[in-house]
């Protein structure tokens, strides 16, 4: 990791000021040296020290973990290492080689902090075997503080300096025309400022008594700015004739120059000019140009002289360049009239659509929560099973759902964990609060934090409104992390603070949230390989694996796939409509017989597959389970089809269910709940079939 560099910044005058806070900070602190590093790139330089160095001064030393200092300013964090000699090489190699073998026992280390990235360290070393109390760290910390604000302090007055400098060589050598683009480009808004200053600058630098501008206004020219001691007209308005000064260079786009206004063949050339000016007397040269706007005139700017004196070459190109820049002035405002109007309109709309469109994300997830939440109490019924492995992770999910206690389901794919969550919500102190549920796996890494801690306002791109996270909507009441394997490495330490701390930080905000949740988290992955690889935090691991449920699965609880399957079709049969009454012995025996790698999933979408495809209200097996991870036992089975009838395979198999149940036919364990009968159905079929219990 490379940090910026700073030690560039800082002139060498700054030492002083670093070796005092050195000093005193080795006097306080009662340690035989000080010193002070800055960072350079991936360098630690030490710029300033106190006290008798053991070994001689390296001024440089490598940015690295592996020394105490530099694992200061890469974790931003306060390292104090009570005795060297206790510590394992391998953690600090780099110390024990600058510091230990040189005789240092115990030394601690503060960043020097600015803003939100250390700008280098401060490290104390005693060479006994004397811890730093608490007290003595503290006051390290004030240290590196102090010694991150003179740093700071002094790079600021630098840059100031130097900025100053520079102004004041820009402010030489500015031209009049550099000066008026300036004032243009800050005043946007107010024309006024801009004209005033291009009529002084043009008649301070075309060398003439007095400047105007004026603006064409409908049939008129409107006064727009004057600058001088001549007198002008005190009508702001005068006609947009054609035969006059004005009127030909707005006609003609051009500058005109007048040498001389007494020139009689001026007058005939311009006798509207004359009859209007003849009340403003003392000037005899004049210089008209345009203010062009592509290829419009939009107004003129004028320069007179009392005496007979034409104006230069220089003059007139000068004179032309402010007339463009007056031009783009009044352009400029215009435009940005223009753009503020329809920005504000934009805005009044934007707003009121962000409110319509927030409003409707937060009522469609409002909804969804409270779908998911309506449809995870009505599928908590659907855990079917009285197989031992079955009946111990219920009376765990008892156990654990009185509790706050966090809980790791693991198990494969399709086993129901998300049921199970579901079962633990419902049975908790926490029924009545939301039940928040969040699939890991189906999130793009960046949206992981927005997600799961909401985001404020202009957060990041897209980020329009203040948006809250599943960490808020679930307070009081449960958040299920379903794939919490796919957590990105980034966003566990953020988990792991909620689960430590019970608060969190929406992105983008500096305020904690507290908040008070239940967390469940479930995985087909096996985290303790995920640790072991670096790909999942070992802290968070154990944080998780408070109380682990680990759901078997389905071959490991084959004793539940007939009572499963009369489940899934009675289900299937109301979906689809169908008079679907029972299953074929064939049936029964192939789905004993198969692994079901997809595990209770796999089972509902095959029976359901086959009730999509039954010609008949009894269901018969389909093809594809002969195909797909067939195991030897069912191959066989059909290869060789049963010889016996539905009625021997019913009576064998209710037959085992009362074996198991030692002939309990009522109550939570008793045959009929296994089979899903009622109890009188279960008693009636006995009699049919002609079981008793031998004696």
């Amino acid at each position: 990791m490379e940090v910026p560099g700073v030690t560039s910044e800082y002139p060498a005058d700054i030492k002083p000021i670093l070796d005092a806070i050195a000093d005193h900070a080795a006097v306080v602190c009662e340690s035989q040296d000080a010193r002070i590093f800055l960072v350079d790139g991936n360098s630690l330089w030490c710029v300033a020290g106190s006290g008798e160095a053991l070994f001689p001064r390296d001024p440089i030393q490598p940015l690295t973990r592996a020394l105490v200092e530099g694992r200061a300013v890469l974790d931003r964090t306060v390292v104090h290492i009570e005795d060297m000699a206790t510590v394992p090489e391998r953690e600090f190699p780099e110390s024990h080689k600058y510091h230990w073998r040189h005789g240092y026992r115990t030394m601690v280390a503060a960043p020097l902090m600015r803003e939100d990235h250390a700008v280098g360290v401060i490290l104390l070393r005693r060479s006994v075997v004397r811890p730093f109390d608490p007290t003595h760290i503290e006051l390290v910390e004030a240290f590196a503080d102090q010694a991150a604000v003179a740093i700071e302090s002094f790079r600021l007055s630098t840059e100031l300096r130097a900025r100053d400098a520079q102004l004041k060589e820009a402010l030489e050598q500015q031209t009049a025309t550099a000066k008026i683009l300036h004032i243009i480009s800050a005043s946007p808004t107010d024309i006024q400022p801009v004209m005033d200053a291009v009529a002084e600058s043009a008649a301070r630098l075309c060398d003439s008594r007095d400047a105007i501008i004026r603006r064409v206004d409908g049939k008129t020219m409107r006064l727009v700015a004057h600058f001088g001691t001549m007198p002008v007209t005190p009508s702001p308005g005068l006609p947009l004739a054609h035969k006059t000064f004005m009127g030909r260079a707005i006609r003609e786009r051009k500058t005109i120059h007048i040498h001389d206004i007494q020139d009689p063949r001026v007058r005939e050339e311009y006798p509207d000019s004359l009859f209007l000016q003849r009340a403003v007397a003392g000037y005899r040269t004049a210089l008209v140009a345009p203010l062009l706007h592509e290829d419009t005139a939009i107004g003129v700017i004028i320069v007179r002289r009392p005496d007979v004196r034409p104006f230069s070459e220089n003059q007139i190109k000068l004179l032309e360049t402010f007339a463009v820049q007056a031009a783009i002035a009044i352009e400029n405002v215009r435009l940005f009239n223009e753009i503020q109007e329809q920005r504000r309109q934009l805005e009044e709309q934007n707003t009121r659509l962000r409110v319509e469109i927030e409003a409707h994300n937060q009522s469609k997830r409002t909804i969804e929560c409270l779908v998911d939440e309506m449809r995870s109490r009505h599928d908590v019924i659907e855990i079917l099973g009285e197989s031992p492995k079955v009946r111990n992770l219920l009376e765990h999910v008892e156990q654990v759902a009185r509790t706050d206690s966090t809980v790791l389901i693991q198990g494969e794919t399709g086993t129901g964990k998300e049921l199970i969550a579901v079962a633990i919500h419902t049975r908790s102190n926490r029924v009545d609060h939301p039940f928040i549920k969040i699939n890991c796996a189906a999130l793009p890494r960046e949206l992981v934090e927005s997600e799961l801690f909401g985001h404020e306002r202009g957060a990041f791109t897209g980020a329009t409104q203040q948006r809250r996270g599943r960490f808020e909507l679930a307070d009081g009441g449960t958040l299920f992390l379903d794939e919490v394997g796919e957590l990105p490495l980034e966003t566990q330490p953020k988990l792991l603070r909620v689960l430590q701390k019970q608060e969190f930080e929406r992105v983008g905000a500096t305020r904690p949230i507290r908040t008070d949740v239940r967390l469940i988290a479930a995985t087909n992955r096996n985290l303790e390989q995920q640790v072991s690889a670096g790909a999942f935090r070992a802290d968070l691991y154990y944080r998780l694996n408070v109380f682990p449920l680990v759901l078997p699965p389905l071959r490991e609880r084959r004793d539940d796939i007939p009572r499963l399957i009369r489940h899934f079709l009675e289900r299937a049969a109301r979906k689809l409509g169908k008079p679907l009454a029972d299953v074929s012995p064939e049936f029964l025996e192939q789905a004993m017989a198969y692994d079901w790698p997809g595990n209770v999933r796999e089972l509902e979408n095959f029976v359901e597959r086959c009730a999509i495809l039954a010609k008949s209200p009894v269901l018969e097996s389909v093809a594809p389970l002969e195909t797909r991870y067939t195991t030897v036992a069912t191959k066989a089975a059909v290869a060789q089809p049963s010889s016996k009838s539905l009625e021997d395979v019913e009576r064998s198999y209710i037959l085992h269910v009362l074996e198991q149940t030692r002939w309990a036919i009522e109550g939570e364990r008793g045959a009929a709940r296994i089979l899903g009968l009622n109890p009188s159905t279960l008693r009636s079929r006995l009699r049919k079939l002609g079981l008793r219990k031998s004696l």
